[in-house]
């Protein structure tokens, strides 16, 4: 008889451990979307494990700079608390350029990316035709910042 008893007790700590475990996963868990506003942007890409993507910052960091003053901006940006930004490169930027309707603000201009074409030369997004093409690194341009999470 004692030893239904503790079976019952034990099974009851067990169903209760097990209810709490699952609470708290349930708790932490995140659903994240593309074009949700989180930690100081708005995300446009999520990759495969739906846990980890980029954000783009929600405004251009600059208008008509050249690369190096773009990639200087990026890189010393520090927005919305968060300071880990950075120029994206030639594809972040395409997949940024395929979500452009969905978080908006974009002007319809060449943006930056951090991809190298050439010495001399880096890679850009055309965002009102989509095209990307090398462009001469001294000439100015938009720039907007991403982050991962």
């Amino acid at each position: 008889m004692r030893m239904k008893k503790k079976i019952k007790i034990l099974t009851a700590l067990y169903i209760s451990v097990l209810m709490v475990v699952c609470v708290s996963n349930t708790a932490t868990s995140q659903t994240y979307y593309i074009g949700k506003n989180y930690e100081g942007g708005i995300i446009f890409y999520i990759d495969g494990t739906g846990q980890h993507g980029l954000i783009v910052a929600p405004s251009d960091q600059g208008t008509y700079v050249n690369w190096n003053v773009a990639d200087s901006i990026c890189q010393n940006l520090v927005l919305n608390g968060y300071s880990d930004w950075f120029l994206p490169s030639k594809d972040q930027l395409n997949l940024l350029n395929q979500q452009k309707v969905l978080i908006g603000g974009f002007a319809n201009v060449i943006y930056w990316s951090s991809t190298e074409f050439s010495t001399g030369l880096k890679w850009v997004q055309n965002f009102s035709c989509d095209n990307q093409y090398a462009f001469i690194q001294e000439h100015a341009t938009y720039v907007r910042a991403i982050r991962a999470f």
